[in-house]
């Protein structure tokens, strides 16, 4: 939660609106990679009011994101998602493109997704440079790259407790404690499997 969070403390939503996104509106953010790091930016994002695109290349991750979407893309066809993000945002592309896709490869598509003036978020770390990146694009659309990692766990229990946003929903699966050896385990297929400590 506090990593999600992290994204629109440095690059708030309200700041689109500094440079008045030519869409108007509420902000388009398009999610690349709704994995678990980018279903809860989805999440956070729709909480905060933006119009949320999620885009991944299975159907099984695009389905989990459904709740926080209000469009779904498939990725694994990059020109084909680059045209669907574009419709949706009458032609301009995403005001924030939050890259969650944990591969060296998402950074290009991320940048050909948002819109001129727009800015690009980069949670990924995959540890390898990003081939097929075009300088020059970004310089001529005067496109915004911003790094972010974990932020503030004051910040992200607050939102909790404030239950801003339905985290049961992003669960998967729930174990009870004397499950907790088996939940360990389905940790490693499922998206979100958590131990309920309660009875």
């Amino acid at each position: 939660m506090a990593a999600a969070l992290r994204t629109f403390e440095v690059m708030p939503l309200e700041g689109e609106a500094r440079f008045g996104s030519p869409a108007g509106g509420r902000p388009w953010i398009a999610v690349l990679g709704v994995g678990r790091l980018g279903l809860l930016i989805a999440a956070v994002a729709q909480a905060l009011g933006a119009r949320v695109i999620g885009l991944a290349r299975t159907e099984r991750s695009l389905e989990r994101a459904a709740a926080y979407c209000e469009a779904l893309v498939r990725a694994d066809d990059e020109e084909r998602a680059i045209r669907q993000v574009k419709t949706r945002t009458e032609g301009l592309g995403a005001d924030i493109v939050v890259e969650a896709t944990g591969s060296p490869a998402g950074l290009p598509l991320a940048c050909r997704l948002v819109r001129p003036r727009g800015s690009v978020a980069l949670k990924s770390t995959p540890g390898l440079p990003a081939d097929g990146l075009n300088p020059t694009q970004l310089a001529v659309d005067e496109i915004r790259l911003q790094g972010s990692r974990c932020g503030p766990f004051d910040k992200a229990i607050r939102f909790l407790a404030e239950k801003r946003l339905d985290c049961e929903a992003l669960a998967t699966a729930v174990f009870p404690l004397a499950q907790a050896e088996q939940a360990i385990l389905a940790a490693m297929h499922e998206p979100k499997a958590l131990i309920r400590c309660r009875s």
